[in-house]
């Protein structure tokens, strides 16, 4: 299957992760399209491949295919890889929770702004503000910290 988005390209978006490894698999909600958009760029290659968690759309959204999406994540937890959590969210939060059960390290590499996060999840900016800082202070390896907006992976269906 190709993976298609709209904000990333697999030639460069993936380039700062293949510097360091041989191969990634990205777990990612995914929609599928029935036609591609001119604006949408193949997101996936010979050393980066896709496994599909269910597309949602927000909180509720979430709290539905939650139980999913946790087998899923459980499914693709091995303690001989290395994990990036791409964090605030709840798809890095949840798999940092399962990945602190099985006590196997990751790094987090925060992308979003939590304030906008919790604007948007209607949570006081304190209690997101901390969760994301306790998930940061439990990961063994922060590289560099960085804000942008997140990224929506889509599929076409052929």
């Amino acid at each position: 299957d190709d993976y298609y988005s709209p904000r990333i390209r697999y030639d460069t978006y993936w380039t700062r992760y293949l510097n360091h490894f041989k191969k990634i698999h990205v777990l990612a909600r995914v929609k599928e399209i029935n036609s591609l958009p001119t604006n949408y760029h193949k997101v996936n290659g010979d050393k980066v491949q896709f496994i599909e968690l269910p597309f949602y759309n927000g909180i509720l959204g979430y709290y539905r295919s939650k139980r999913k999406l946790n087998s899923i994540l459980l499914e693709n937890i091995d303690i001989k890889c290395a994990y990036v959590l791409r964090i605030p969210g709840p798809i890095g939060n949840l798999m940092a929770h399962n990945l602190n059960k099985k006590k196997v390290n990751y790094a987090v590499e925060v992308v979003g702004d939590p304030h906008e996060v919790a604007k948007y999840l209607k949570l006081p900016k304190q209690i997101r503000f901390m969760k994301m800082i306790l998930l940061i202070l439990k990961t063994k390896s922060i590289k560099h910290i960085t804000f942008q907006k997140g990224y929506l992976i889509t599929k076409k269906n052929l």
